[in-house]
């Protein structure tokens, strides 16, 4: 018989210290979950930056492929200089972008990832 109320203390004990660590985990998650919401706002704030960023630079693109379309009928030898350093440009500025979209897609990960990882 003691040794039943024993084992029962035991397991008494060892349900307090589950319970405990129950309760640990939960508020551990709570916290995972407002990281993740917030990496995910960030995450929404750099997409829409990225968006500007990118409307602004085909914009100016557009511009100067305007105003490098205008001056051809002015200087017609010029223009074929002046469109392909514009050109070139325009690959610097892909290739910029493309740069960005790829740490944008790392983040993304990252947010998934931990996301899996809580989930």
């Amino acid at each position: 018989m003691e040794n039943l109320v024993k084992n029962l203390d035991e397991i008494i004990t060892k349900l307090h210290k589950l319970k405990e660590e129950n309760r640990r985990l939960r508020s551990e998650n709570k916290k995972m979950e407002v990281q993740l919401s917030n990496l995910k706002v960030e995450a929404d704030q750099y997409k829409s930056q990225y968006l500007n960023i990118t409307n602004q630079r085909e914009d100016k693109a557009q511009i100067k492929f305007n105003s490098v379309v205008s001056q051809q009928d002015i200087k017609s030898d010029n223009s074929n200089t002046i469109m392909t350093s514009n050109i070139d440009g325009m690959e610097i500025v892909k290739h910029q972008l493309d740069v960005f979209i790829e740490d944008i897609d790392q983040c993304i990960q990252i947010i998934q990832a931990r996301n899996n990882a809580t989930g």
